[in-house]
Parts: structure tokens; sequence; C-alpha cells
């Protein structure tokens, strides 16, 4: 994860090489089949996606970026159609790459000289927090098409709060399965 901040790292990967382009494949197929599995509580005001854990691939690699974006795209077309599929996906895509660029820039400020598994729990707290926040564009999704009755502010934090519990969790376990898997690669 130490060497992902390059000038170049808002290019696209290289899809020329299959590899990658199975190892995102795999990853955009696992977010929609974990998603599918907690189907009851994947949509609607309160998201329990399990999914969402791999969010934190994307600090690994960049192509799990669009991998997750995929997705995302994939599955939201699911519940309220083509509107989820482009406002959801646009999300995820980009408060991903933010959550990577503010990321870095944190771990390059204020713990340059911290060891790796301190930098990673920095990224993955970033991660977190920026990703939580960003539900604010799914909260007026759902107050646009009318799902959200109570309102901008109930839809928000209901959002907010299943999001932080699931990514929080899904630190865990991914920091856990990042030990025993190599996702830079």
């Amino acid at each position: 994860m130490n060497n992902h901040l390059k000038p170049s790292w808002l290019s696209w990967p290289n899809w020329k090489d299959s590899r990658e382009l199975t190892r995102a494949g795999l990853v955009a197929g696992l977010y929609i089949v974990l998603t599918f599995l907690t189907l009851p509580y994947s949509f609607g005001l309160i998201q329990f996606r399990l999914a969402e854990t791999l969010n934190f691939t994307s600090l690994y690699n960049k192509r799990y970026v669009y991998a997750l974006t995929l997705g995302v795209f994939i599955v939201n077309a699911y519940q309220y159609g083509p509107v989820d599929m482009i406002v959801g996906s646009l999300q995820t895509l980009l408060f991903l790459w933010l959550a990577r660029w503010i990321g870095d820039l944190v771990v390059a400020f204020f713990a340059k000289g911290a060891s790796a598994k301190t930098q990673t729990i920095i990224r993955y707290a970033v991660l977190t927090l920026v990703f939580s926040l960003s539900m604010f564009v799914i909260a007026l999704e759902m107050v646009v098409v009318g799902v959200a009755e109570a309102g901008f502010w109930a839809a928000y934090t209901q959002l907010f709060t299943s999001e932080l519990v699931m990514l929080t969790l899904g630190s865990v376990i991914m920091y856990y399965v990042s030990q025993r898997v190599d996702l830079e690669r």
C-alpha cells in the first residue's frame, strides 16, 4: 500500500493484462453476490450491505475502484433502476477516489514515518469516514425518488449510521484478509 502514491495514480489500470481484468471481475462479481446474499438489508434507508466491506480493496489497487463501481452499477439495477444505477455508481467512483486521495494526504502529512500497519489503519479510517459522509448523495437521491418520506436528514442519518457500522466492522474483516491475500497485485 505504500507505493500507490504516484503522480499517475488516477490513470487507468493496464486492462490489456488478462490477470488485471480477471481480478477486477472477481471483485465486481463478489460485490454482486455479497449484496444479494444480504438482500433484505441491502437496499432502502438502512443498508447493511456486506459487500461494502470490499471498498477497502480500493486502497490497495485502483483497479478495484472501477470493479466496485461496476458492481454497484449492476446491483443498483435491482431496486430503483436507472437513477440509482447512475447516481449510486457515480457516488462510489467519486468517493472511493476521494478517500484514496485524502488517505494518502493524511498519511503523507501526519504519518509519513509511521509503520505500514499504522498507515493502513489511517487509510481505512479515512475511507470509512469519507464514504459514510458521502451517503448524503444517496439520501438526496432517495428524497428525489420519493423513497425517503421522512425527509433528507432522517434518510441521511440512517444511511450514514448504517454505512459507518458496516465499514467499521468491514475494516476489521478486510484488514485480516489483506494480511493473507495480496490485494496490491
